[in-house]
């Protein structure tokens, strides 16, 4: 690849998704909760027997295991009682070594009082002696894993730290749609089907009434064709097909991959005609985004948030080196979608280069660039100006076409992830403002390791 420009530069606009809601969300703990049964503890006169009762208290303790080669023990309260009972009593002896305490009480000055109480006589002879600090147990989990087989191969989602953002959300909080506006969705795939819920359907017009919500499309019942203006929506290709799966596949189904986003349903809004399936054009797309904004406000309950992602752009990777101008009509659509609160996500580009790529480059779009396995700027990925995030995009792993699985490489698989990773963030806040909307790109970089 080619120069890429002023490293600064790139170094500000390169950021991983990590899916935690930091800043957006403050309501989430950070780390695991600490053990509500269990201390512990640092002796310079351990307890003889495996039991031993808190001096004052008649809480019992018990040992359960040594912990590393420091003196640090591990012990649990019996009865399951809970570990607050006990700290405040453990923490007043370690105190009476001059020990700092990483544990600090409310009740510690009650529990100090309790032990002063007891005689000299008490206290001396005693051997059990705390000479550290006692403190919580705290658990780290690894995050929520489903049950998906295929995970293993799916390297991206453990870059952008999905497991541990899965602990917070999977998008079952309010509903969130994903319109998909590409090649079209294989919506008989397993991880896409309507049968399991993963495709947003029309309650307006099922198959068979006609134009029963009188929007000028026959049976749009599960997405639309523009390019060949006919309810039938499904994959020319197979690029669309793996778009949707890295943005949403059906999770935790013990089935195949899994998605950024377990809940959020896949509208497909198919853009490229069924001869040749290689060339769209504005009037489709803003034809497509036109619809999806309609349909957010004419189904609300249903759709909940709706997401566009568009894993296309001007010039292809054909075209690499040649300047695509800007197009009113596309840029008006945006920005309709936008006053809407619909967000807009789209591909940055697979020439290696800093020209402007379209739509990505237009205002208010996240535009999304892609990493490799170590992390680094993919050899392939547009960067620079409209380059606002970038997720993993080297063979990304996912449903293919006809039923089966594939990888694939390029910011058309990045960028998905965006577009999931925003939905999260939106099934979390479902009345985000368009003040969310305008400084999304920073939004998702404080929120999620994109």
């Amino acid at each position: 690849m080619g120069d890429r420009g002023n490293t600064a530069a790139w170094e500000k606009k390169k950021f991983l998704l990590s899916l935690v809601p930091l800043s957006l969300i403050p309501l989430f703990p950070l780390f695991g909760a600490y053990v509500p049964d269990e201390i512990l503890i640092k002796w310079s006169e351990a307890p003889a027997a495996s039991t031993w009762t808190i001096p004052g208290t008649g809480i019992a303790i018990f040992r359960v295991k040594t912990v590393g080669t420091g003196g640090w023990e591990l012990w649990k309260l019996a009865d399951h009682k809970k570990v607050e009972t006990a700290l405040p009593y453990v923490a007043a002896m370690a105190m009476g070594s001059g020990l700092h305490l990483s544990f600090v009480s409310s009740d510690l000055r009650a529990a100090k009082g309790s032990l002063q109480q007891m005689t000299n006589e008490d206290l001396t002879p005693l051997p059990p002696a705390i000479t550290a600090y006692a403190t919580n147990d705290y658990r780290y989990p690894f995050g929520r894993v489903p049950n998906d087989p295929m995970i293993a191969s799916q390297w991206h989602l453990d870059a952008i730290r999905a497991y541990a953002g899965w602990d917070f959300e999977v998008g079952a909080s309010n509903p969130v749609t994903i319109a998909v506006i590409d090649t079209g969705v294989d919506i008989t795939h397993v991880e896409l089907s309507s049968g399991t819920g993963k495709i947003w359907t029309n309650p307006g017009d099922p198959p068979g009434g006609g134009d029963q919500d009188a929007n000028g499309k026959t049976d749009d019942c599960a997405g639309w064709d523009f390019a060949d203006e006919d309810g039938d929506a499904r994959d020319c290709l197979g690029h669309g097909t793996l778009v949707a799966s890295v943005a949403a596949a059906s999770t935790d189904n013990g089935t195949g991959v899994a998605g950024v986003n377990w809940k959020a349903k896949i509208l497909p809004l198919k853009i490229f005609p069924d001869s040749g399936c290689n060339t769209a054009d504005s009037a489709d797309i803003v034809a497509a985004i036109d619809y999806a904004v309609w349909l957010s406000t004419a189904y609300v309950s249903s759709i909940g948030r709706m997401v566009i992602n568009m894993s296309l752009g001007c010039p292809g990777a054909g075209e690499c080196g040649s300047v695509c101008s800007d197009n009113d009509a596309e840029k008006d659509a945006i920005s309709r979608a936008l006053a809407h609160g619909v967000l807009v996500v789209a591909a940055k580009g697979n020439c290696g280069d800093s020209l402007r790529v379209v739509p990505s480059d237009y205002s208010g779009v996240i535009g999304v660039g892609a990493v490799n396995r170590t992390d680094s700027l993919a050899s392939f990925s547009n960067y620079g100006s409209g380059a606002d995030l970038v997720a993993p995009g080297s063979e990304i792993f996912g449903a293919a076409k006809g039923g089966g699985y594939s990888a694939n490489s390029g910011t058309s698989f990045s960028a998905p992830q965006a577009a999931a990773a925003a939905g999260l963030i939106l099934s979390v806040l479902p009345a985000a403002t368009k003040a969310f909307q305008v400084n999304e790109a920073g939004a998702l970089r404080h929120s999620f390791r994109l």
